[in-house]
């Protein structure tokens, strides 16, 4: 037993994925990451057959009593057929650390029976009943089968009572087994088995109140769903292959629909529960959101229950749950077929922007970056989508991404039973939909419209970025919107500065996005621009002499103004050169600020080099400390 968990504490360490405290780490340090290894990898090998025939033996004697003349006549690996009874409750007992292990130990091997001696893997990990021939896929079969059943079995029987700590292990176990190579293949292949994976993390789901263990069994979600897209993948390149070649050879022909019923709703796009991968794995989404975030149960108003119309405090392991679910969302279209794609895509923007809502309204106790960020990143990843170019479904997408940028546009507006989104939040959706969505969202006039009075009413919290990232056709509707309000607040501060200690945010937010308004604009009109930008920027230099009386606000605003005109004059020389030469004034206050911010520089520079010149100078420490004291020694 001690070896078990030495085992796995070892492997988890060195993939990083042991949480261990500081000062155990500290204590023992890389060292003993290596020792621990070290301590059991020469007997891996035998460890690991010996592990297999107990979880065989464990098997064999979990059969219920009716099976009990299906148990081997001789017994098993570690007991024999007269101490059944007595052994059972020892099996029972350590079954779990043992899966564990062995599970791992397959992951590190690749399933490969290449890494331990083939004839003694040969002896050892063949049924006995097995041909002595038994070829290499049918030992990686036998091992896949064995411990997959025992997991789902003990998760799935409600007979089966389980602590935490072994679910723990049973999830984690699932997790190696099904992140390695040769079980993604045939799990990927089988949508019968992925989907009753699936229904027994769903189980897990409902029968779990540990957020550690949920989070497991994301993993466990997440490494059964990869293997089905990695799968649909594969097929659809060798399809793309058989098309290349079959349009260089004018004898051959393709069947187009072969190519778009690949995935999950094939050719009609008919999503059956009874059969579909996505639709199991849309049950598990739906379970974990509903049960985070109650407002989203879509069965609440049926079952008498009020539903709360204000989310209350999730813990910071909740929010982590709730953000893997909806990254988990966004890449289920890619499970499926072009018309699949979009059965399933209204139903995962509504929940993205239903959980968007929830998480970032302003009368939301708790705010969490965590799952906006994984919102945001579920829209980017959305918009981002291949079947955006298809011929066939993609004006179905664009429509639907367009129908969700409304709906997040219509929660920035109170009502009735919901506040209204943060600002803050509603800025970064709309710059994952305009920036990554398709040209057509941020050219349709009523998205153009609404977006516009969303960057005027809040002009004083946003930055420019999602106009700066807006190529210049996008970026022109846009930029008329709200051009005026930026620069006439500009020129209002260039004449009158009181206040500006509190403005600083604004200040900075303005003068970026009067950049990005003269790096948009026509060459033509970017003189009339900078004739604008560069007096105010040079209104914020302080004279050299009131500088060091200033706030600390005014000289930061001050040493910023002046590397964005340093910056300017580069950029656009001769508009720069025509500003300054037709006013005097401006190119006097320019000069002084430049000298003087070279004058500073320089002192600070003298400054430095005197200081590290004394520290040259200073006698260097003893590199070893003594304990006594010898000044108190007299000289003899």
């Amino acid at each position: 037993m001690f070896i078990l968990q030495v085992y796995i504490v070892a492997v988890e360490r060195e993939h990083g994925k042991e949480t261990k405290p500081p000062r155990e780490e500290d204590d023992y340090g890389e060292s003993s990451r290596e020792s621990l290894l070290s301590l059991v990898q020469p007997e891996l090998p035998t460890l690991s057959q010996n592990w297999l025939g107990a979880l065989r033996d464990y098997a064999y004697l979990s059969l219920p009593t009716e099976y009990s003349s299906q148990l081997p006549s001789d017994g098993g690996t570690f007991y024999h057929p007269d101490t059944v009874d007595n052994a059972k409750p020892h099996y029972k007992k350590r079954w779990t650390p043992i899966l564990h292990a062995l599970a791992i130990w397959l992951h590190e091997t690749g399933f490969s029976v290449g890494e331990m001696n083939k004839e003694s893997d040969k002896n050892s990990t063949v049924p006995a009943n097995a041909p002595a021939n038994m070829k290499r896929e049918e030992i990686n079969s036998d091992r896949f089968y064995l411990i997959l059943g025992i997991c789902v079995e003990a998760l799935s029987n409600p007979q089966t009572v389980l602590t935490t700590h072994a679910v723990n292990g049973i999830l984690k176990a699932l997790c190696a087994v099904l992140t390695s190579e040769w079980p993604k293949q045939q799990i990927g292949v089988d949508p019968i088995l992925s989907k009753e994976v699936l229904n027994v993390m769903h189980r897990v789901f409902l029968t779990q109140e540990s957020v550690y263990t949920q989070l497991l069994a994301v993993e466990v979600v997440k490494a059964v769903l990869l293997a089905g897209k990695d799968c649909v993948q594969q097929d659809r390149t060798k399809i793309k292959e058989k098309e290349m070649e079959a349009s260089t050879s004018s004898s051959e022909s393709m069947d187009i629909s072969e190519s778009s019923s690949l995935g999950d709703g094939g050719e009609e796009g008919d999503i059956i529960p009874e059969k579909s991968v996505v639709y199991a794995a849309l049950e598990v989404c739906l379970c974990v959101i509903s049960r985070q975030i109650p407002a989203l149960n879509p069965s609440a108003p049926s079952t008498g229950f009020q539903v709360p119309t204000r989310l209350t405090k999730i813990s910071d392991e909740n929010c982590s749950l709730v953000a893997s679910i909806v990254l988990i969302l966004a890449d289920l279209p890619n499970l499926c077929s072009k018309n699949g794609s979009t059965s399933i895509l209204p139903t995962i923007l509504f929940l993205i922007t239903g959980v968007l809502r929830e998480m970032s309204n302003k009368g939301a106790e708790r705010k969490s970056p965590v799952v906006v960020q994984g919102c945001l990143t579920a829209f980017r990843t959305l918009c981002s989508s291949p079947f955006l170019d298809d011929e066939d479904v993609g004006n179905k997408w664009r429509e639907l991404l367009k129908s969700a940028l409304i709906t997040m546009l219509q929660n920035a507006k109170p009502s009735d039973d919901k506040p209204a989104i943060d600002e803050v939040t509603l800025l970064a959706t709309i710059a994952m939909f305009l920036v990554w969505g398709p040209d057509e969202i941020a050219q349709t006039p009523a998205i153009q419209t609404q977006c516009v009075g969303v960057f005027r009413n809040c002009w004083g919290v946003q930055e420019p970025r999602v106009i700066q990232k807006l190529d210049k056709k996008k970026a022109t509707s846009y930029i008329r919107g709200v051009a005026a309000k930026f620069l006439e607040y500009l020129l209002i501060l260039k004449d009158d500065k009181s206040g500006l200690d509190s403005q600083h945010a604004l200040v900075t937010a303005s003068l970026n996005f009067a950049e990005v308004l003269v790096d948009k604009a026509e060459e033509d009109k970017r003189l009339t621009l900078l004739s604008l930008l560069l007096p105010v920027l040079v209104s914020f230099l302080v004279d050299e002499k009131k500088y060091a009386s200033v706030s600390k606000t005014t000289q930061a605003i001050h040493d910023d103004c002046l590397n964005r005109l340093v910056k300017v004059g580069p950029m656009y020389p001769e508009q720069f050169k025509t500003i300054m030469t037709s006013n005097a004034d401006l190119k006097l206050k320019l000069g002084l600020a430049i000298k003087h911010s070279q004058t500073v520089a320089s002192s600070q520079k003298k400054t430095e080099m005197a200081a590290n010149r004394q520290k040259l100078n200073q006698p260097a420490k003893p590199t070893m400390a003594l304990k006594t004291n010898f000044g108190n020694f007299a000289a003899s």
